[in-house]
């Protein structure tokens, strides 16, 4: 019932980490073929015609309308939840991040639609963060859109451990079948915690 949908660089090789270790589905879709060719076999979909928008992600309403097969893969989805990875300070995936949430939210077919944002690091140029402000800006604004997950990757700069934190944790609350005599965590409560708008947070 779970996809996961990486966009840009980022959200990619979070993408990957989901497919490969915990064999979930999912793909990747990018504009750049060299970070594509990086993410290695799992599936992926390269977007045509814009190899990275520099810096400005108001160009991923062209690249959609440029790449129709993409918009018709993404309308096809039969998953219920749908996870969309994206880093926040990149355009690519902050410009393709929201545009599909909401596309995905509000197409009245049930689903439910969880962005994963990763922040920029403090230090990065302030394209970045004008990128990732703006992006969370519009996901506040979707109507029906589930959880948000938000990556701070201040909490260690390595990239590589953060990623693969996040997706043990993420797993572990999507696989959870638990039960005890004080309380059991059922498949509907789990649907409806998804489902709740609003940032969710995954701790230990």
């Amino acid at each position: 019932k779970t996809l996961f949908l990486g966009i840009g660089c980022c959200g990619g090789k979070q993408a990957k980490e989901f497919i490969t270790t915990y064999g979930y589905k999912g793909y990747a879709a990018n504009g750049s073929e060299q970070d594509l060719k990086a993410l290695g076999n799992i599936p992926k979909y390269h977007l045509t015609g814009f190899d990275g928008f520099g810096g400005h992600r108001d160009k991923a309403l062209d690249c959609l309308t440029e790449n129709d097969e993409f918009l018709e893969q993404i309308n096809n989805i039969k998953e219920e939840i749908i996870f969309i990875l994206f880093g926040g300070g990149g355009s690519t995936g902050s410009g393709y991040g929201t545009i599909l949430s909401e596309m995905l939210s509000q197409a009245n077919t049930g689903k439910i639609v969880c962005p994963v944002i990763s922040l920029p690091l403090a230090d990065e140029p302030i394209i970045k963060h004008t990128n990732a402000y703006q992006a969370v800006q519009e996901l506040q604004d979707i109507e029906g859109l589930g959880a948000t997950f938000f990556i701070n990757n201040d909490s260690g700069k390595d990239y590589i451990c953060i990623n693969s934190t996040f997706a043990k944790f993420l797993d572990t609350f999507l696989s959870n079948d638990s039960y005890g005599e004080l309380n059991n965590f059922d498949e509907s409560e789990r649907l409806e915690m998804l489902r709740d708008g609003g940032a969710m947070v995954l701790s230990l």
